[in-house]
């Protein structure tokens, strides 16, 4: 958890937690953590709480891309290593149906924010968020220069060339219903 004066940011990894601390220092909120970010607020926090959000599916190609079945300290997270990173994804997938569907809702959840960023709708959400802090919007602007995501990294999905049948997309919207429903990703 980071404390940007005006708010709080915490987030489950692979949501875009890299890219927000960037624009936070770009705007001038100051350097946050990479250690940090990760860690859950505390429950008496009086200031306004900020996550991030990813849509199910490609927040797991994400995860399955980068943290390979890693721990992260985290225990709602760390649920997702019980997975199957041995194979494919597709392997992953099925593994993640039968052990832990429903666990980036509960992610989500246990994250307790006041208010979460769509990842897939960054940068507007987030100049948003710090005008409404007192950033001006000229410095709130910084943030578009940053991109929609790392420049320097391909996406997951390319990546790993993923295919998958797909039923099994379907299935993991069907199985994150509450979380898509919540934040109004469409199956």
């Amino acid at each position: 958890m980071i404390d940007y004066g005006p708010f709080l940011f915490a987030a489950p990894p692979r949501t875009g937690s890299t890219w927000f601390l960037k624009a936070c220092y770009e705007v001038g909120l100051g350097e946050g953590f990479k250690s940090d970010v990760h860690t859950l607020f505390p429950p008496d926090a009086r200031k306004l709480k900020v996550s991030l959000v990813r849509h199910p599916f490609n927040w797991l190609i994400s995860y399955f891309a980068a943290i390979q079945g890693g721990h992260t300290g985290i225990d709602c997270v760390d649920r997702l290593a019980s997975l199957d990173f041995s194979g494919t994804f597709v392997d992953f997938i099925r593994s993640y149906l039968e052990k832990t569907p429903g666990a980036l809702t509960n992610i989500a959840r246990t994250y307790n924010a006041d208010s979460y960023l769509r990842t897939e709708d960054l940068p507007w959400p987030f100049m948003e968020l710090v005008e409404a802090a007192g950033i001006s919007e000229q410095k709130a602007r910084r943030a578009v220069a940053l991109g929609r995501q790392n420049p320097n990294k391909k996406s997951a999905a390319i990546r790993l060339a993923v295919t998958y049948p797909i039923h099994l997309y379907r299935d993991v919207m069907n199985a994150e219903k509450e979380l898509t429903m919540w934040f109004e990703y469409h199956i």
